[in-house]
């Protein structure tokens, strides 16, 4: 599950300093590799071989539902700009789109601060 929300850190990072983003490999199934051993393999891909997506592919589709225009946001609190994510959005109809995320690459902190 982490990669998800890795993915969208690096999106986020990202985000004002390119002028183009695009996610590695869209299938599981590599040419040079072959096909994967079995369907939920840990691979790269944002849908397995078998047309499962999966939550890469689910932080890709969210971030395409953000709006047009970036809205800054303020965030306090435990883990605020660091565990805990946001990115924020007004879309052409003028509802705004709101994307909060928190993430880590060590699972012994992906529960926060219990105090």
């Amino acid at each position: 599950m982490f990669a998800a929300t890795f993915l969208l850190t690096g999106m986020r990072s990202a985000a004002g300093r390119v002028d183009a983003l695009s996610y590695w490999v869209a299938s599981d199934h590599f040419e040079e590799l072959g096909r994967p051993p079995r369907l939920l393999h840990g691979g790269f891909g944002l849908i397995t071989v078998g047309g499962i997506a999966k939550p890469r592919y689910h932080a890709v589709w969210l971030l395409s539902c953000l709006g047009e225009t970036e809205l800054p946001v303020r965030a306090s609190g435990d883990g605020a700009d660091g565990l805990v994510q946001t990115w924020a959005s007004r879309r052409a109809d003028g509802s705004l789109a709101v994307l909060v995320w928190a993430s880590t690459l060590d699972e012994s902190k992906r529960d926060g601060d219990p105090r």
